[in-house]
């Protein structure tokens, strides 16, 4: 009887552990800011100037960007990039969901 209560704490003790990464293994992985940027014929740091970004103190993720927003930062900051081409770019970094199994 003993031994059973043992194996379930180690078990439940395990099952603990591994609850974190399976969560993050269901994040997607982050965009390559470098490759958009590239895509977009900006500058990786105008792209980052542009981006929204979260309030202070919040955790959940950073809003999506609006690609005509986005469009009119950069060409502020000096490029010539379109809407189209701006959206074009954002849909082909979206990060893919994951299927559950």
């Amino acid at each position: 009887m003993h031994t059973i209560k043992q194996a379930l704490a180690l078990t439940a003790a395990a099952s603990l552990f591994a609850l974190p990464a399976a969560a993050q293994e269901r994040r997607p992985p982050k965009p390559n800011l470098a490759e958009m940027a590239s895509a977009m014929e900006v500058s990786e740091e105008a792209l980052v100037g542009c981006l929204p970004k979260r309030q202070s103190g919040e955790r959940s993720r950073p809003p999506k960007p609006n690609s005509g927003e986005l469009a009119a930062c950069l060409k502020k900051a000096g490029f010539s990039v379109t809407e189209g081409k701006v959206s074009e770019t954002l849909e082909a970094f979206r990060p893919q969901r994951h299927q559950r199994q």
